[in-house]
């Protein structure tokens, strides 16, 4: 029976036999395969209520005793799932580089034909690193069975020849997170496209929003946001 002490991994709280011999020197965990620091930084570190020991000011469980963190909790999403694509909180449902466990290979149905927007398993990758993608990775938004695509428009007439559309499309945007990782948000690429009165060509506008963003978006409006559907919008006339 190994008599060494037990050292928890400060990301996902896994428990690991600790080696004298490298007692203060970074490991990495054999479950999540992020570096935990042997020797924090005192500039940016918690020290835990339970053993008072220093760890990462941004780490989600303390590296002596296991605690977690009060000022950095893992996420639901971190505990349900072991979602660890950065050391801060996802916002969206994340398949890690280094996770192969099935989640996220099983693409949903199309709302068209009712078949499989894509076939089961990973999807295309195409940008920098290592990964294991979900299904969605490199999907051009259309239905591999029917062809359809999974987009919303909508027309706003103003005028004979004024007008406002907005289309909504499945896109992805890549982020560097850090000199050798980086992540890759699936969400909505937003078009603005808007025809004024004598205008030989409307103005277009796009922004990308990932999913967790465009939900915050959506919920708030049950909550902090809700003031915003008693808005007005008003016509102008100056004949």
């Amino acid at each position: 029976m190994s008599t060494n002490p037990i050292r928890y991994c400060i990301w996902c709280g896994a428990a690991a036999t600790a080696d004298p011999a490298t007692d203060g020197e970074d490991w990495r965990c054999e479950h999540c395969q992020r570096v935990t620091l042997g020797s924090p930084s005192e500039v940016t570190t918690q020290i835990c209520p339970a053993c008072q020991t220093a760890f990462p000011a941004d780490a989600h469980y303390c590296q002596g005793c296991g605690t977690i963190s009060a000022i950095s909790p893992p996420s639901t999403l971190q505990t349900k799932y072991g979602l660890l694509p950065s050391p801060m909180q996802p916002m969206w449902p994340t398949k890690s580089w280094w996770q192969e466990d099935g989640e996220g290979l099983t693409a949903p149905p199309c709302p068209a034909c009712g078949g499989r927007l894509r076939p089961d398993g990973a999807g295309s990758h195409e940008h920098i690193g290592y990964a294991r993608p979900p299904w969605n990775a490199g999907w051009d938004g259309c239905c591999a069975a029917c062809g359809q695509a999974v987009a919303v428009t909508i027309e706003q007439k103003t005028h004979f020849r004024a007008k406002r559309v907005v289309r909504m499309r499945p896109a992805d945007s890549f982020h560097q997170t850090f000199i050798d990782e980086g992540m890759v948000f699936s969400g909505v690429r937003i078009q603005v496209e808007e025809t004024q009165y004598g205008a030989k060509a409307p103005e277009v506008s796009e922004v990308f929003l990932s999913m967790g963003e465009l939900m915050q978006l959506v919920r708030s409006l049950d909550t902090t946001a809700q003031p915003l559907l008693a808005q007005y919008d008003w016509s102008c006339d100056w004949t």
